[in-house]
């Protein structure tokens, strides 16, 4: 599996997805997981906007 890219920027589109995901998990509060809707929210949408297949 070397130099096989498993990242988001595989993907057309991925690469703002990727940062999406790495800024919701690095700022996620286990004492307030609420707080992280509205990025999740955000997040989906761009997963939904994608091609298909992804």
């Amino acid at each position: 599996m070397d130099n096989v890219d498993l990242s988001w920027k595989r993907i057309p589109g991925g690469e703002a997805v990727g940062a999406k995901v790495d800024k919701l998990i690095a700022g996620f509060d286990m004492l307030h997981p609420e707080k992280s809707v509205d990025g999740l929210v955000d997040l989906y949408k761009d997963l939904m906007n994608l091609r298909d297949g992804y």
